[in-house]
């Protein structure tokens, strides 16, 4: 005959069970109610039907606009957007998935993140299938999934895939994220035949020359150096221009400014210029103004690339790492070398 222990563990050992298949076995408690329609609805999607994304947090929002075959940010100066991490954005949502529900109440949102304070709510519109989509991002659960709630609902989700990761999605909306801030880019230095620096006093040109030389063994070859040609002539400090002509490969901005505040950045009369000639005979020439602060307090100077509408907040370290005097390109002298010090033999016998 058992003993009472034994019947007790048994008790247990049913109860325990039964709670495991009825947690296991309710769809609703397990976490496996199917989809809502809005996640049903983004595989009929076709991202080319997307003309516009709204992306708000709490008092920052966004609101992005298709351009042709790029995207311009209509509330920002209509700048254009980052193709590139807006179309990651439409792609990554367009994929959502595997939902899972956590929660179905407006309390739960904040604990989840997906609360207008700290959700990242993205609208979708458009003339395509299953648009408008409305979905706000919260924080990531585990490594490839994250919190999302649909149409502003009350239910919360655990979806596929991670969008904080793969969409760029930083703690805080950086509205200057979003934008191409990139002022000037020039891959190759076979592309540049000479820089132009000019201050109010001085204009200094450094030139891409060839020249023709031999081998050791006589044979024809050519050597190509950097050389100040004005106001005096010498060759190049090679490290300097090493990282001068790195700088231009992109020149990136920290921001734009609203063209309307121009009088307030310099660029009217703009009194520092860098021209970079290219030899297909075409000239970039990049303006440079005052200095400034953007938010979070980090300094500025304004510039903008001639023929472009857009200004630029620029790193001033930037500014310095384009703008060179005469003394940054001139090579450093020698190193002094010591003469030989003479010894003295010691007597013989020692």
């Amino acid at each position: 005959m058992p003993s009472n222990r034994s019947i007790n563990l048994l008790a247990l050992l049913l109860v325990v069970f039964g709670l495991t298949y009825l947690l296991t076995s309710d769809p609703k408690v397990a976490g496996r109610e199917p989809p809502p329609d809005a996640i049903s609805r983004l595989e009929t999607v076709d991202a080319s039907t997307v003309n516009a994304v709204e992306i708000s947090q709490g008092s920052d929002s966004l609101s992005i606009e298709r351009d042709g075959d790029g995207w311009v940010a209509t509330s920002r100066f209509g700048v254009a957007a980052d193709r590139v991490k807006v179309s990651t954005l439409i792609d990554l949502i367009l994929l959502i998935s595997a939902g899972q529900k956590r929660a179905s109440s407006d309390a739960a949102h904040q604990s989840f993140e997906v609360d207008s304070e700290n959700g990242y709510r993205i609208q979708m519109r458009g003339e395509g299938e299953g648009l408008p989509i409305d979905v706000t991002i919260g924080k990531v659960d585990g490594f490839d999934r994250v919190y999302a709630r649909f149409d502003d609902g009350a239910d919360v989700y655990s979806v596929l895939p991670n969008l904080r990761y793969g969409a760029g999605l930083s703690p805080k909306l950086r509205v200057d994220d979003w934008l191409d801030l990139i002022v000037l880019e020039i891959p190759e230095e076979d592309e540049i035949a000479s820089f132009r620096f000019e201050t109010e006093d001085r204009s200094i040109l450094l030139e891409h020359l060839e020249s023709e030389t031999e081998t050791p063994d006589g044979e024809p070859a050519t050597t190509v150096n950097w050389t100040v040609t004005a106001p005096e002539t010498f060759e190049a400090d090679p490290a300097i221009v090493r990282g001068l002509v790195s700088s231009v490969q992109q020149v990136r901005a920290n921001t734009v400014v609203d063209p309307a505040s121009i009088s307030e950045t310099g660029l009217e009369s703009p009194t520092r210029l860098l021209t970079i000639s290219l030899k297909n005979g075409e000239a970039k020439v990049l303006e440079f103004g005052g200095e400034g602060e953007i938010e979070g307090g980090q300094k500025v100077t304004y510039g903008r690339l001639r023929g472009d509408p857009r200004i630029f907040g620029l790193p001033t370290w930037t500014v310095s790492n384009l703008l060179k005097t005469l003394d940054q390109l001139r090579p450093a002298p020698p190193e002094p070398v010591d003469p030989p010090q003479e010894t003295t033999p010691a007597p013989e016998g020692e």
